[in-house]
């Protein structure tokens, strides 16, 4: 990751709103994206944000550079905005969805060699979908949205072990149509 690029980069575009997850806040400028906790009324929820923000900001440092994993271009020091770069081919789920599964084999080879690498690197996604997959200029698949991720201790890095913070419960684990979104309770 590089050091924090200039205001100007920011100041130069007019932020678009993307979208608003369940914990956080992302909008484009220009050709990056910034992630930032997504703020409730209530203080408790705000603060799960912030967590899983540095829990996402965390896996991003023990990940590093990878050409499955979404470019992190800058973490803030208090680890509350992420900067990503931005990838206009949007995501594999929507993708699909207009142009059908142009490069299915490539994608599912990409998917498994991305899963492959964080696994190597001790980390565990929690709610990989088809959502989570951008696609980069070379139309290849980047996994992304690590925010209820757990990983194992990084002492490289000083980070003790984080238990994945994604809904676990039974909805995820019973059998369902395969052609029904794995969101589904």
């Amino acid at each position: 990751m590089d050091s924090f690029p200039t205001i100007s980069l920011l100041r130069d575009s007019e932020p678009n709103l993307l979208v608003i997850g369940s914990c956080s806040s992302t909008y484009q400028f220009d050709q990056v994206v910034i992630k930032v906790p997504r703020i409730d009324e209530e203080a408790e929820i705000t603060q799960e944000n912030a967590r899983a923000t540095k829990t996402e900001a965390n896996v991003y440092r023990i990940l590093g550079t990878h050409d499955r994993i979404a470019k992190c271009l800058y973490i803030s020091p208090t680890n509350d905005m992420i900067m990503l770069e931005f990838y206009s081919h949007g995501n594999l789920k929507d993708y699909i969805g207009v142009h059908g599964p142009t490069q299915l084999m490539k994608w599912a080879r990409q998917m498994i060699e991305g899963v492959q690498f964080i696994h190597s690197k001790g980390v565990r996604h929690s709610d990989i979908r088809l959502s989570q997959w951008l696609l980069d200029p070379q139309m290849s698949a980047r996994l992304s949205d690590f925010n209820s991720s757990g990983y194992d201790e990084c002492h490289v890095l000083g980070m003790p072990s984080q238990k994945a913070l994604g809904v676990e419960d039974a909805s995820r684990f019973m059998p369902r149509d395969c052609c029904e979104d794995n969101s589904v309770r």
